[in-house]
């Protein structure tokens, strides 16, 4: 029988994706609340300790003036925060109890804080800038549409669920990290240098993801087909069949496959392999061998390692197989094992009197690389414009984890378990305040910029010195730029009506 719990997380999970999707039902301006009893878990972290928590975090330490500065783009008359935009943008929040309430819109990064301090979301999304103002949808009709978002990437650890060891779900951890990281770096990558693209923002979703936001003007005029384009150009793995994935790439590659495989094959040999085990048991090293088209060689390889030792234990301390330590070698087993295949599988090649099944042969173990560690892309979150998608520095409900923004060039050096929470910064802050002698009055006073000396202050000063200052003098730039030829262009009026 389904119990209490299992009703709400289903209808918890169909209202996320109606948000994500922008489905009318949940896209209204009154809050919409749903009537189920509240799981455990929901309500340990959505109760009286978790609120105040989330109360004291808007009012000290949210940076609403650099998200707000952010989402206007040097321009308050295109805001669009959580869905929001004083003549356009838009914006959705998750209040306690499982309200969600979308369609909101602020004029300046005050009422921002103001609606933040008074409604305390448990989460807040970001929408598109609409063609009129939000909060007014219904005057318009059906001249209310999206005009500019940025052009978003969602990459979540339950898609790579079938190949970690390490665990799955919600899971996340150290051992896994690097199916994020070499993901960021391939996609940076070919965002920039593909399409151009300058202003990236990659923000760890709080849990078990990352969402990438990429802001230049270009990106957020991009309609709906030529979104689907660019995640089509980026994406490899068109799904996962008989527990094998079904890659779009030939015998040619790209030249943008070509630069992928040489960062897929660095992190396969130096991350993937030893910290993933992913040859080192039956259950795993049978589902590998699945991509070597030739079945001789498949059965003596498995034939071969099942007689052999385990190397590092699957979830326990990272180790040397017993035959390596005794020799004096670091390297793990996996990365042994993926060496002889690749060994094998060049010699067999060789033998083969079809150049067409020595190259079918040999691209096997590229299939194998691109399998399981080229990016993951839910395609759906980028392709329309009015997706919604989880702001950064949101603290994610279930973690207590902050959105923090990561840097591309470091990814390899994030850590998920490093990620500050709303506890631990309500606790620096009130520690550092009042180390400082200041009183409860003074320290609610220190407003908006309270961030400052606590764990989040790096982040922040990373997120406005790498993505928020670069973005803005841009921004300005093009906003110049289009006031100089307006103004041109009404001197070329009067000109001729003069004549």
């Amino acid at each position: 029988m389904e119990t209490a719990t299992e009703r709400q997380d289903a209808k918890r999970a169909k209202t996320e994706h109606q948000a994500a999707e922008g489905a009318e039902p949940m896209a209204v301006d009154d809050a919409v609340q749903q009537k189920d009893a509240a799981a455990p878990e929901q309500q340990q972290q959505t109760g009286p300790s978790m609120r105040f928590l989330m109360t004291q975090y808007y009012k000290r330490l949210f940076p609403v003036q650099q998200m707000f500065k952010w989402l206007c783009y040097g321009n308050a008359a295109t805001l669009r925060l959580t869905a929001a935009s004083a003549a356009g943008a838009s914006c959705a929040s998750t209040l306690e109890g499982d309200i969600f309430v979308r369609y909101q819109s602020y004029k300046s990064w005050t009422d921002l804080a103001t609606d933040l301090a008074r409604k305390v979301p448990s989460k807040i999304d970001i929408g598109p800038v609409y063609t009129h103002d939000p909060r007014q949808r219904a005057k318009y009709a059906k001249d209310f549409k999206p005009v500019q978002r940025e052009l978003v990437i969602d990459i979540d650890m339950t898609d790579y669920d079938e190949l970690r060891t390490c665990g799955s779900g919600g899971h996340i951890c150290s051992r896994c990290w690097p199916f994020i990281a070499v993901a960021i770096q391939v996609l940076d990558t070919a965002l920039r240098e593909d399409f151009g693209f300058q202003h990236i923002l990659w923000v760890y979703s709080g849990r078990r993801g990352v969402h990438c936001w990429v802001a230049d003007e270009g990106a957020r005029l991009l309609a709906d087909d030529v979104r689907a384009s660019v995640v089509g150009y980026l994406s490899v793995i068109r799904g996962v069949e008989g527990g094998m994935a079904k890659l779009g790439m030939g015998m040619v590659k790209h030249p943008a496959l070509e630069r992928a495989e040489r960062l897929l094959r660095s992190a396969w040999r130096q991350h993937l392999l030893p910290e993933q085990c992913l040859l080192d048991e039956p259950q795993h090293y049978n589902a590998l061998l699945q991509y070597i088209p030739d079945e001789e060689l498949r059965s003596s390889l498995a034939a071969k390692w099942a007689k052999g030792g385990q190397g590092i234990v699957p979830g326990g301390n990272r180790r040397a197989s017993a035959a390596a330590a005794a020799a004096g070698d670091s390297v793990s087993l996996s990365v042994r094992r993926w060496d002889e295949l690749e060994k094998a599988v060049k010699e067999q090649a060789s033998r083969l009197p079809s150049g067409k099944a020595a190259k079918a042969l040999e691209k096997s173990l590229d299939d194998i690389i691109f399998a399981y560690s080229y990016p993951r892309l839910d395609v759906e979150v980028t392709k329309k414009m009015n997706h919604l998608l989880k702001a950064p520095f949101c603290v994610h409900p279930k973690t207590g984890k902050v959105c923090v923004p990561i840097d591309p060039e470091a990814a390899w050096d994030f850590d998920p378990d490093d990620v500050p929470t709303v506890q631990q910064l309500v606790q620096e802050i009130n520690e550092q305040q009042q180390d400082a002698g200041a009183s409860p009055q003074q320290q609610q006073a220190a407003g908006a910029e309270g961030w400052q000396g606590t764990s989040l202050e790096p982040y922040i000063a990373a997120f406005a010195s790498s993505f928020l200052s670069p973005l803005a003098a841009s921004s300005k730039a093009a906003l110049n730029e289009r006031a100089q030829a307006a103004a041109a262009e009404q001197r070329t009026q009067r000109a001729d009506v003069s004549w």
